[in-house]
């Protein structure tokens, strides 16, 4: 039997959501620690990945479904969203119409839960920031609108992903614990946030 933070034998269900081209696949690929080459290619409908974290000294495993950003795939997406126990919007900070996305996205994610789902929007990218597309004070106010938890990661370098992935864990057990309102990765260069 599978030793849980809440005791109890289940993989939470935890929902990639975002346009194509923002990195989903990347960052989940990071913390795989799979080749992140792999992740390049747009994702065709929808892959189910277990992923294992540990949280507390106990093991969590998560049903982590990867959703296609492609607009031909929009009316399948629906189908893979049904129970969430966690759900992670994804933008890319260079895109501000990914950003701009989120919300179609989280409607849709709304329509198909029965329960508050917690909610994570991923700001991805920051190692390559070019022109900062969407401000803090912007993408706060979403996280307000949405009641979401902003985080800041890089699924080419990995920073973030795995702090990420042990506060979804976490959330995904034992329900909305204490979440910040905001997480700023650790690096050890001098690069700036991303929103």
């Amino acid at each position: 039997m599978r030793d849980t933070l809440d005791g109890k034998n289940h993989n939470p269900k935890v929902v990639l959501l975002g346009n194509t081209g923002t990195g989903k696949t990347t960052i989940l690929y990071n913390f795989l620690r799979r080749n992140s080459d792999e992740g390049t290619l747009p994702t065709i409908g929808c892959q189910s990945f277990e992923v294992g974290v540990n949280i507390e000294g106990k093991r969590v495993g998560l049903n982590v479904w990867d959703t296609a950003g492609q607009e031909m795939y929009r009316s399948i997406v629906p189908i893979y969203l049904r129970n969430a126990n966690a759900a992670l919007l994804v933008y890319d900070c260079n895109d501000d119409n990914s950003f701009q996305a989120l919300d179609s996205w989280n409607s849709l994610l709304m329509e198909e839960q029965t329960n508050e789902v917690p909610i994570f929007v991923v700001c991805n990218k920051i190692d390559m920031i070019n022109d900062l597309s969407v401000s803090e004070t912007v993408a706060q106010n979403f996280c307000k609108k949405v009641r979401g938890t902003l985080y800041k990661v890089s699924g080419l370098t990995g920073a973030g992903v795995q702090e990420l992935f042990e506060v979804v864990a976490k959330t995904a057990v034992v329900g909305f614990s204490s979440i910040s309102v905001i997480h700023e990765p650790r690096v050890n260069d001098e690069s700036k946030g991303c929103c």
